[in-house]
């Protein structure tokens, strides 16, 4: 089994897991032209037979250490193959390291129920959108806060429970003044403007608003995902 030689394990680059470029989580899935299906099929079993001859453990999986070397397998190029690799996330799963003082691309197949898109993902896909906004590049402590906001959102929709807060950020904030914990601060501040330490802290309450957005607009939600005690529409 191949392991790296240095000391330590990979370090894990700002683009693992793939880059926010062309990441829709609320968007259409990309149609595949019939060759293409049947390339990815193809490297789907060399992937498969990679891994079986000579495994990479990372993070408790196994994966096939060098993802470009398949190209020339294939007759594509290494800029194919990423397109195939970020076009299917449910297929494959990505991530680039650097080990041996060099960066290394591993690529394992996805496992059953396994979300599509990695919290790093969703955060970079919001970062884009919060970067929009402010008219500068993020932090990394806003890219933290998205970090942790995109973990506690449903997998695949945090950048469409974000969407919702920065467009009815009034209505949020205002169920933000009702909360307890918001109530427990005395006399709490009321910003007028989205705040990233706000939406990270009541990260609940955004799940909550867009639940009931989802409802109000007919849509099948699982209502389950109201956080504990939520005025919006949980159980207590």
């Amino acid at each position: 089994m191949t392991t790296p030689e240095d000391k330590h394990d990979p370090v894990p680059l700002e683009d693992d897991e793939g880059s926010a470029k062309g990441y829709a989580p609320d968007g259409p899935v990309p149609k595949v032209k019939v060759e293409e299906s049947e390339a990815l099929a193809r490297l789907v079993d060399l992937v498969q037979e990679q891994i079986a001859k000579d495994p990479y453990e990372r993070d408790g999986k196994l994966w096939c250490k060098d993802a470009y070397a398949l190209a020339p397998v294939l007759g594509v190029s290494d800029r194919t193959m990423r397109r195939w690799f970020k076009a299917n996330p449910t297929v494959f799963k990505l991530q680039t390291v650097l080990a041996d003082n060099r960066r290394v691309a591993l690529v394992r197949l996805a496992e059953v129920a396994e979300p599509a898109y990695s919290p790093t993902q969703e955060a970079k896909y919001l970062a884009k959108i919060w970067e929009s906004r402010i008219g500068r590049p993020h932090t990394p402590d806003e890219f933290g806060m998205l970090y942790h906001f995109a973990h506690a959102c449903p997998a695949g929709k945090a950048g469409e429970v974000f969407k919702l807060v920065l467009k009815e950020w009034g209505v949020f904030m205002a169920i933000v003044k009702t909360s307890p914990e918001f109530a427990h601060e005395g006399s709490p501040r009321y910003y007028q403007h989205p705040r990233l330490r706000i939406i990270r802290r009541f990260a609940h309450l955004t799940v909550d608003l867009w639940v009931q957005t989802q409802q109000w607009q007919g849509k099948q939600v699982d209502i389950s995902l109201y956080s504990k005690g939520s005025s919006l529409g949980g159980d207590g």
